[in-house]
């Protein structure tokens, strides 16, 4: 290596520079530093031919040319130069290694990274080149899978790099169907979590696997390299069947162990609430395997069904004779409310029987989530009902046995269930058994921290908060109060709630919370409404790109009715006048009640 001085005229650049040079308004201060204390730096090159090409510097020789176009350096000015002797890959790691301490774009990088591996270098000699991780020339060269429109689109800082992260996951043809959506709507899959999220249906998590994931075939996983956990994945198509393979021996092994009874359940049958957990007594327990949509599989052991579930048990199957008998009064609200919008051609927003029913339920479940979030709110309420001759006595309940009826999705639902878990969790490991006797029970219990005895305390007075506790409009409205949240911060529009909404109400309340672009695309069937309006509620509440900041704050800062002091009031609103005749009015009120009766009920 030797430095010289070279003419401008005898320079010209390298054209195998990945990274792109800077634009006239970036290189202004470089020409002003240039002209005014002339050059301090030397550029690197390599002869060729007659010539000498400027391998790095080329950003000082561009500024050095557009200062002899506006006469401020002389063209015959002497240019200091260190001349080496490279080929191709050492000239590029000579490009690329000039911007250690300059931020290069990840897409430049792994063009020179894999224009390397094509000159013959593993990843580890270029790890060792750069002074970086292995792991990081793995990542940057996983974006060679990626659709040369979605490199383009993180060149263009359109997308990050998260963004592109995700999309290595994806195949060619999961990539083309996503390229062509942003194409088509540009505001569609911004973030890396769309991505993930569209792909979530068709992928699977190793993590959830119950064989040995070492079996499987190597070409038929997919290889996260930017998740920190190393997350690997596979198609559902091909891990479903491996999966319940896996769990029919896992049921078989349980059966062979001795339980008195092994279930599979989906997650939406399985109510952590309805058992009594950590039973030691095999031949009074039994084994719960919960199948989730996403692929994996929860077991639990040591489950009992509480007495009261029991007995619910056989109520619940008086009830369904009885509907043979008389009639489901499901389907009867339907006629009713179906009636009552028959009478209007505008779209309205009322909410039926049916929908206030599950209300109740939402609120049931709304004031456990609050219970369980604050230590001090559970206390005060055990307090109050202890000394307050006209508070709610959550203490003196049945256990709460609707989770099930709320959607999976239920910020109360996933708040009260990961109480739960953490509350089964505690006394499983602590070896304290429910079933025991009671000296022993007791003796467990008090052998806990304060602060796991309270994770079990908050659970356990949760569970006694039902739809028809005394005063519970009272308990929930003060609890709202005192803990000074809204519904906003426990509810979300999901697609349980609006599944008890006629199609006309689905339209009527899209129209007063969607911006007129998007209540078009509902649909006509009750089914397309339902999914399109739910699928904009998760997108609102993980702060997607579907609704612009002051749409989305108006979303989801609305709340039914039903969740309201006044609960009966879209219906009541709906029913006043002449909607209906006066005998079918006293038909509904011997259907469903006495309004009144049914405020006290709340």
């Amino acid at each position: 290596m030797s430095t010289t001085e070279r003419k401008f005229s005898d320079l010209i650049e390298w054209d195998g520079n990945p990274r792109p040079a800077a634009s006239f308004e970036e290189r202004s201060e470089m020409r002003a530093s240039l002209a005014h204390t002339g050059q301090i730096m030397p550029l690197i090159a390599r002869e060729v031919g007659d010539k000498t090409e400027v391998v790095a510097g080329r950003n000082r020789m561009r500024s050095i040319a557009e200062l002899i176009e506006d006469g401020r350096w002389d063209p015959d000015k002497p240019i200091l130069v260190h001349v080496r002797d490279m080929d191709d890959a050492q000239a590029l790691e000579v490009a690329t290694s000039e911007n250690i301490n300059i931020p290069m774009h990840p897409m430049h990088q792994y063009e020179a990274f894999s224009r390397m591996v094509e000159m013959g270098k593993d990843p580890l000699e270029i790890a060792n080149t750069y002074g970086v991780s292995e792991r990081v020339v793995e990542r940057r060269l996983s974006f060679a899978k990626l659709d040369e429109r979605a490199r383009d689109l993180v060149k263009r800082n359109e997308r990050d790099l998260d963004w592109a992260s995700a999309m290595t996951i994806a195949s060619a043809k999961e990539q083309d169907a996503i390229i062509q959506e942003i194409e088509t709507d540009p505001r569609r899959f911004r973030s890396a979590h769309e991505i993930r999220s569209r792909l979530q249906d068709d992928l699977v998590p190793m993590s959830h696997a119950m064989f040995d994931a070492a079996t499987v075939a190597a070409d038929t996983v997919r290889r996260d390299l930017f998740d920190e956990n190393d997350e690997s994945y596979m198609h559902r198509k091909d891990f479903m069947p491996l999966q319940d393979k896996a769990l029919a021996d896992a049921v078989a092994k349980a059966k062979a162990d001795g339980w008195s009874d092994v279930q599979v359940m989906t997650d939406k049958e399985f109510d952590i609430y309805k058992y009594v957990d950590g039973v030691n007594d095999k031949s009074k327990a039994m084994v719960i395997f919960v199948r989730h949509s996403s692929g994996e599989i929860v077991t639990y052991e040591g489950m009992s069904l509480r007495y009261e579930e029991r007995i619910s048990t056989i109520a619940k199957d008086d009830e369904d004779a009885a509907a043979d008998i008389f009639g489901d009064s499901d389907s009867i609200d339907d006629e009713l409310q179906a009636k009552v919008l028959e009478e209007s051609d505008e779209d309205r927003y009322i909410e039926g029987p049916k929908t206030s029913r599950h209300l109740d339920k939402e609120r049931a479940a709304i004031i456990q989530k609050m219970i369980i979030e604050d230590p001090k709110a559970a206390m005060a309420v055990t307090i109050a009902g202890l000394v307050g001759g006209s508070a709610a006595r959550p203490l003196e309940g049945k256990t709460f046995g609707d989770l099930t009826d709320l959607d999976s999705d239920s910020l109360a639902r996933r708040a009260i269930e990961e109480k739960a878990r953490l509350s089964y969790d505690i006394m499983s490991k602590a070896g304290i058994d429910p079933m025991s006797d009671y000296p022993r029970l007791l003796s467990g219990l008090y052998g806990l921290s304060e602060g796991d005895l309270m994770i079990i305390y908050q659970s356990e007075l949760a569970r006694r908060v039902t739809t028809d506790i005394k005063r519970m409009k009272d308990l929930y409205e003060t609890l709202l109060d005192v803990t000074d949240t809204t519904v906003a911060d426990h509810w979300t529009l999901d697609r349980t709630f609006l599944s008890t909404l006629s199609v006309k109400s689905i339209h009527g309340l899209a129209g007063d919370i969607l911006p007129p672009r998007l209540t078009g695309k509902l649909g006509r069937s009750k089914s397309d409404a339902v999914e399109t309006l739910a699928e904009i509620a998760v997108d609102a509440r993980e702060e997607g790109g579907r609704l612009a900041t002051d749409e989305r704050r108006a979303f989801t800062s609305w709340a039914p009715k039903g969740l309201g002091s006044e609960q009966y009031e879209g219906i009541a609103s709906a029913l006043d006048g002449d909607f209906l005749s006066d005998e079918e009015d006293d038909d509904g009120a011997a259907i469903f009640g006495d309004g009144d009766g049914m405020s006290e009920a709340a």
